[in-house]
């Protein structure tokens, strides 16, 4: 209960200054810093035409990266049982597909939060990454690193179902605790989004249009019929 107690109120002051800052790169808890402040969207992406492009071309430079063994984390086929299996508990009660960002290096995990900032666009990109820095917070002053609930901002996971492609459906999530972003590209556009944030840092501004949150059979159901 008094863990429980701690991390209710580490969130809340955190929350609190988190929303009253202005400048994301300037957010500093505890010694805490943001995450994913390297990453940008691809120079070689940014002539890409339209939205989707340049998400496939960041999401190609990251698997670029990675290696053979990797790439099977990554890629995953397009398929109900995939398509649902996303959550925005804690590790480990949440089941979640994808690579875990702490297992990549350095250049690894900048091109993993490209892909994730060329498709969430900056704003959405800032609030996601804020929620990844209140993990850390909540492990640094409830002392619960290593224990069975696991807060880390490397707990976070990254999966493409089905290749990415601006012609054909696939699916890119992006997700961890208290973060669950779904989204489905069809035909070189968006065919729906589950942006689900538990801390309500705030709403997109600049990434693709979304949709009010749905069940996650939806977005199959979405995927197979839009």
């Amino acid at each position: 209960m008094t863990n429980r107690i701690i991390l209710l109120t580490v969130l809340t002051l955190l929350l609190g200054s988190l929303a009253l800052t202005q400048d994301s790169s300037a957010i500093s808890v505890t010694g805490i810093t943001l995450p994913g402040q390297e990453a940008s969207v691809p120079a070689e992406c940014e002539t890409e035409t339209t939205q989707t492009a340049k998400v496939v071309c960041a999401a190609n430079a990251f698997l670029g990266t990675l290696s053979d063994e990797q790439k099977t984390e990554v890629l995953l086929d397009l398929t109900q049982e995939n398509a649902v299996r996303w959550s925005n508990f804690p590790t480990p009660f949440g089941e979640r597909n994808g690579i875990r960002l702490s297992t990549l290096d350095t250049a690894q995990q900048t091109a993993a939060e490209a892909v994730v900032k060329t498709a969430m666009g900056e704003e959405g990109y800032t609030k996601a990454m804020q929620i990844r820095m209140a993990d850390d917070v909540v492990a640094s002053a409830s002392g619960e690193e290593g224990g069975q609930v696991e807060f880390s901002s490397g707990a976070y996971f990254l999966a493409f179902l089905g290749t990415p492609n601006t012609t054909d459906t696939w699916i890119l999530q992006f997700g961890g605790h208290h973060l669950a972003y779904n989204v489905t590209y069809k035909a070189d556009a968006v065919a729906s989004a589950t942006p689900l944030s538990s801390l309500r840092l705030g709403r997109r501004k600049t990434a693709p249009p979304t949709r009010p949150l749905i069940m996650s059979t939806t977005v199959w159901q979405r995927c197979s019929l839009v």
